[in-house]
């Protein structure tokens, strides 16, 4: 692959550019984290959904702000910023066969997860599935958190891909950049937490796969990562699985 093709979004950036959006996106992540704290302290059940409401609101505003400032800055079209529409069927079939079985893995560790009793008793799921009929049920739910997580998927996805990735992968080799930008996921998000930088750890490892196989499109890994938030927050999180 011809270098210049394969940094070219990286190549149109400077240091300022990328100063300017982690400080976006940090700035929106303490805004929310504020909202957070001082909002619904006294309803548990509207705290945790108008929480996620607030994060999706800032996950949206920057990426408004992200799309804007490198599409009027740089002129860059949607498929340089990394929405990708127009891909061959082989691609959009081996990416859907790639979602699918990473997918299935997940609900593999959820169903593992749920065994455990000791394990139980720290989750706080939206949905106990304890029935088929509370299985169909709980459809409809996650398609409403779906499409909330989806958003925020999309923001991460292009700073954690277009940004951090492709900044690495600039100076390092494809497979160390992969490890490190999967290792910044959780600095990302702000979550320190052990388990969760494991579960962020791995969940990098496979968006950033996707990322790299479906030509640098944004919108592969964001479906796995709205589809694994769904599934994450529902059976066994809860929404505070998404803090800021």
């Amino acid at each position: 692959m011809d270098n210049s093709n394969q940094y070219s979004f990286i190549n149109k950036m400077n240091y300022k550019d990328i100063i300017i959006i982690f400080s976006i996106w940090y700035f929106i992540i303490t805004i929310n984290s504020l909202l957070c704290k001082s909002t619904f302290n006294n309803t548990p059940m509207l705290r945790g959904l108008f929480h996620i409401l607030f994060i999706t609101a800032g996950k949206f505003l920057f990426l408004s702000l992200f799309i804007f400032y490198f599409v009027s800055l740089y002129s860059l079209s949607f498929p340089q910023i990394g929405f990708k529409f127009k891909v061959n069927k082989k691609q959009v079939i081996s990416t859907i066969i790639l979602i699918i079985f990473f997918l299935f893995l997940l609900l593999l560790f959820i169903n593992i997860s749920l065994s455990y009793k000791s394990m139980v008793s720290k989750f706080n799921p939206l949905i106990k599935i304890k029935s088929p009929s509370a299985l169909v049920k709980s459809f409809f739910s996650l398609g409403f958190i779906f499409l909330i997580t989806f958003i925020i998927a999309v923001a991460e996805m292009l700073i954690l891909n277009k940004i951090v990735f492709e900044l690495f992968n600039h100076f390092l080799n494809i497979y160390l950049a992969v490890i490190l930008s999967s290792l910044f996921y959780s600095i990302l998000l702000v979550e320190f937490n052990p388990s969760r930088i494991l579960i962020n750890f791995i969940i990098g490892l496979i968006v950033l796969f996707l990322y790299i196989k479906s030509e640098k499109s944004v919108l592969a890994s964001s479906l796995f990562l709205a589809a694994s938030y769904t599934l994450l927050i529902t059976y066994i999180y809860g929404w505070n699985y998404i803090k800021l």
